[in-house]
């Protein structure tokens, strides 16, 4: 409102058929500035590539400001995977640099989880399409990628747990070596509650992408049983059909 805009939000819940989590919401924004005397000129500030970037820190600012007041682990972040991949990188050679590994394994299992395309978005009617099971060239590359990630998150993790078991090695090794100064060591447990959180998003990703990918393959599977069935049915009333028209025949 600050700006003389005018924005209509509708807020939707999930419709009867398809997805139950597509909570989602339309907004609509006028073009045209608003004053006290109503509509004026066309704001064409309004279509640069910084405000949009803004809206978008601004939404991710407050989406994970609400995630962690229910207690939410995850996380949003408004940039591209490409971005936050490259800072994930820098941040592993400035630890590296340092002396701290854990902190270098952290943000270098954070890069690998980065290191895939993002999922594309699908039409309105290509996601029609999908949800009645018809594989159109769009949603099978959208499911590729979404399976590609699921990979990408698994090695992440894989990463994070091979981290997490060579940190404890080095500790207990440090312990034997010093053994004098062994309180000063920090234990092995410690070092895998530290690391623990290594790739804050990396499990996350991976149990949210196969639950989808799972949901996916139940509604396919559910399809399939629902086309079988019906095919069942048609071909029990053909049979039908045709013994009525024997028995008219005696």
């Amino acid at each position: 409102m600050d700006r003389g805009m005018v924005a209509d939000i509708a807020l939707h819940a999930p419709g009867r058929e398809g997805d139950a989590r597509n909570h989602h919401a339309h907004i609509l924004l006028t073009t045209r500035e608003i004053g006290p005397e109503g509509f004026t000129t066309k704001n064409r500030d309004w279509n640069a590539k910084e405000l949009l970037e803004g809206w978008r820190e601004a939404w991710a600012q407050d989406t994970n400001r609400a995630l962690e007041r229910c207690g939410a682990h995850e996380r949003v972040d408004h940039r591209t995977l490409e971005a936050q991949r490259v800072e994930a990188q820098e941040r592993a050679l400035e630890a590296h640099a340092r002396g701290d590994e854990a902190e270098a394994l952290r943000e270098t299992v954070r890069a690998v989880s980065l290191d895939r395309e993002p999922l594309p978005q699908l039409s309105a009617g290509a996601w029609q399409l999908k949800e009645r099971g018809i594989e159109v060239a769009a949603v099978q590359v959208w499911r590729e990628i979404k399976e590609q990630a699921v990979e990408v998150a698994r090695v992440a993790q894989e990463l994070a747990e091979k981290g997490r078991a060579w940190l404890e090695r080095v500790a207990e090794r440090a312990a034997e070596q010093v053994r004098e100064a062994v309180e000063r060591v920090t234990p092995a447990d410690a070092w895998g509650d530290f690391f623990a959180a290594a790739a804050p998003g990396a499990s996350a990703a991976a149990e949210g992408l196969a639950r989808d990918l799972e949901v996916e393959r139940r509604q396919e599977a559910q399809r399939e049983a629902h086309e079988r069935e019906a095919r069942e049915r048609v071909q029990e009333r053909s049979t039908h059909e045709r013994d009525d028209g024997h028995s008219h025949e005696w």
